[in-house]
């Protein structure tokens, strides 16, 4: 069991890919591969039985690399225009025809999500308008904080011992009002 286990020398020479002449066919495969299985470059080009040390000498050598970043990006646009497309068709009704219980073919209307467009349009259209609004630092408070050397912690103490003296007074003073008189009805 253990020898099974154990990779021969043959083996070993198997698992790195053999040299081959690299085409504009490998970019555009391993470009899918970067983009649609969320490969690394090396990864995909194992996937694809190519030596990755010999994809980078090519990408180096044929300057490929500004080819290989707009297939990248042409790969990327047309999944983003598709993913778009299937988000857009869900937000409309779909049509479909059933039997009912009398034997009737009858057409019925699912309504679409509304969800999927409002997705659209906060992420896609308008995100400035519509999307949820990043919060923005708040170096102001840091700023007044700086300038005016308020320590937050005194600062609440002082309103907590200024609301409880006021309290202490408002308690005195109702102790010192006259109690009002009860009417006696005889």
């Amino acid at each position: 069991m253990a020898q099974d286990m154990v990779m021969n020398r043959k083996e070993a020479t198997n698992a790195i890919p053999k040299r081959r002449k690299l085409t504009l066919w490998d970019v555009k495969h391993i470009a899918e591969k970067v983009v649609k299985a969320k490969l690394n470059e090396s990864e995909a080009c194992y996937s694809l039985n190519i030596n990755p040390k010999q994809w980078f000498n090519f990408k180096q050598k044929h300057k490929s690399q500004e080819q290989f970043n707009a297939m990248i990006e042409t790969i990327r646009g047309s999944q983003l225009e598709n993913c778009v497309q299937v988000i857009d068709n869900h937000g409309d009704g779909i049509e479909y025809t059933a039997l009912n219980k009398q034997g009737e073919v009858v057409t019925l209307t699912k309504p679409g999500d509304w969800r999927a467009k409002a997705w659209i349009a906060e992420r896609i259209l308008a995100p400035e308008r519509l999307g949820q609004q990043q919060a923005q630092p708040s170096t102001v408070q840091v700023n007044v904080f700086a300038q005016l050397g308020i320590d937050l912690d005194q600062l609440g103490s002082k309103v907590y011992a200024e609301r409880a003296k006021a309290r202490a007074v408002d308690v005195q003073a109702t102790k010192a009002l006259p109690e009002p008189e009860q009417h006696k009805t005889d």
